[in-house]
């Protein structure tokens, strides 16, 4: 399961925010406040001069009995023909939250896809979380492998206060367990693991493709279409293993590694190509796609690592500053941040002034989920394939699209 679910599954008592909800911090009290049924105003038809009394009962049960006291406050300002009450929604939700401790029923506060939020509203978030988590109510942030550091970056005394819990993706002995109860469930024989082995290597730690290969195998390469009556020996693709791969394609992948491979719009002068060792004439996002496949693709890898692919994969004596990498990797990171149908941005090939102003943002911030993402922030550097169907898609489909263009 992933990281969404088994939150879901695990915490009992909590209050779901998503992060492409929380446009700022009074977006983050208002939905805590509507879970918990506080209302933003009270309004009433009668004149009234004295300051009113808002009182509330949480909605959440205690239990087999419902939270007795009240949870309320005195806020309120009188109108002449009227009187409204503003209700301060970060106070009460967080006296509701400790009236619900106190009563035997702490509830945690989720956020899920925490990386959408904009950096700005993510440091005010974890220091309104702060005296909550001090106060026992407890807060998890779903997030991406590498973005565990968003959770404490920006606020002062909160890195105590945290605890990584690291979902993996699916090591080869479990993803080998796909294949073991389907072969068995179908009457098929793997001697030895070897089937299996080979499948398991190729699926990026990802059972959504283990079960593509395992189907694949089976219908197309054994003809296997229901259970076998007796034991059948399962066989390996005619051929290599390559032309199996190969045939297996994902559309959603494959666009976006063409959409990545040729970058933004190149406003003004046409984009910079480089000659590498094999004769090819990149440009900088291909270069830079060409060295991600060379070194593996991995699905995660250090901006080092990549420069040192880089430069063997060029010319000799051709100049690396002219790829630009980390201007190519953020811009490359914005493109995968947006959706398949947006159209790419239009830059200026060698203008560095509009790639600061883009570093100091997230591309990722209130999007969609992201299939790539480079992390400046991690300690070291480093570029994230975050959909394993694009890493498996580079790797089989990728010389398409890294070739001399005509």
């Amino acid at each position: 399961m992933g990281k969404t679910v088994l939150v879901g599954q695990v915490v009992q008592d909590k209050l779901w925010l998503e992060g492409q909800w929380l446009g700022d911090i009074d977006a983050f009290w208002t939905k805590l406040a509507v879970q918990l049924n506080i209302p933003s105003t009270k309004t009433s038809s009668k004149s009234k001069s004295d300051v009113a009394k808002w009182s509330i009962k949480a909605k959440i049960d205690v239990g087999a009995a419902s939270l007795a006291s009240d949870i309320g406050g005195d806020h309120g300002k009188t109108l002449l023909d009227g009187w409204s009450v503003d209700i301060p929604q970060d106070q009460a939700v967080v006296r509701a939250l400790q009236d619900l401790k106190t009563a035997g029923r702490t509830h945690s506060i989720v956020i899920d896809d925490f990386h959408f939020v904009a950096p700005s509203v993510r440091t005010e978030i974890i220091r309104a979380l702060k005296p909550l988590v001090f106060a026992g109510i407890p807060a998890i942030l779903i997030t991406l492998p590498h973005r565990k550091r968003d959770s404490f970056t920006g606020v002062e005394d909160i890195g105590g206060r945290t605890r990584t819990i690291s979902v993996e993706a699916w090591s080869d002995q479990e993803l080998k367990q796909i294949a073991h109860k389907g072969f068995e469930a179908l009457n098929l024989k793997d001697a030895g693991d070897a089937i299996a082995d080979r499948l398991s290597q190729e699926s990026y730690g990802s059972p959504e493709l283990m079960q593509r290969f395992c189907l694949e195998l089976c219908e197309e390469v054994n003809e296997v279409l229901e259970t076998e009556r007796w034991t059948v020996p399962l066989a390996s693709p005619t051929g290599d293993w390559a032309s199996f791969f190969t045939t297996i394609t994902d559309e959603q992948a494959t666009a976006w590694l063409e959409k990545i491979a040729r970058g933004p719009k190149s406003r003004g002068k046409a984009r910079n190509v480089l000659p590498l060792h094999d004769g090819r004439q990149l440009d900088g996002y291909q270069i830079l796609l060409a060295a991600m496949k060379s070194l593996g693709p991995r699905l995660s890898m250090t901006v080092d690592d990549l420069k040192q692919e880089v430069v063997a994969l060029l010319a000799p004596g051709t100049d690396i500053r002219k790829v630009q990498i980390t201007t190519k990797l953020i811009h490359m990171s914005g493109i995968a941040a947006t959706s398949l149908q947006d159209a790419p941005p239009e830059v200026d090939e060698d203008e560095e002034v509009i790639v600061a102003a883009e570093a100091e943002e997230d591309p990722s911030a209130g999007s969609v989920q992201p299939v790539f993402e480079y992390a400046p922030n991690e300690v070291p550097e480093t570029v994230n394939i975050v959909e394993p169907f694009l890493a498996f898609t580079l790797r089989w489909h990728g010389d398409k699209y890294l070739q001399t263009k005509a």
